[in-house]
């Protein structure tokens, strides 16, 4: 939760001591990335850089542990209305599953995202 209020922030370097050295994040639009944590910070920063402001805010979370591979994870639901810099607003809903590593460090994240409201006409 803490990393969806760095997002809205626009400061994702606030949130870089919980992420593993190595991380694996597959989004919603289909690109995925494989790099070490400053990277994917750093990818990270630039697309947030393209908005003026993102707004999130959660409808649940739930934890849950695979307890067969002795994994921990974190699925959230919630929404955002992002801003982009000509003023544009778009809002959409999404589900992210972050995996977490035995020392409590984000190693891998699915994200699933649905537009808020249909498309016009």
């Amino acid at each position: 939760l803490a990393l969806w209020k760095d997002w809205d922030n626009g400061d994702l370097t606030a949130g870089k001591d919980m992420f593993a050295d190595s991380v694996e994040m597959h989004f919603s639009d289909g690109s995925s990335m494989h790099a070490t944590k400053d990277s994917v910070i750093a990818a990270a920063q630039k697309f947030r850089s393209t908005f003026a402001s993102a707004v999130s805010s959660v409808d649940a979370v739930m934890a849950s542990k695979s307890v067969d591979k002795n994994e921990h994870w974190a699925l959230i639901w919630g929404k955002e209305v992002d801003t982009d810099k000509k003023g544009k607003v778009d809002s959409f809903y999404l589900q992210e599953t972050w995996r977490f590593n035995n020392d409590g460090k984000a190693n891998l994240m699915y994200q699933f995202r649905q537009a808020a409201t249909p498309p016009k006409k």
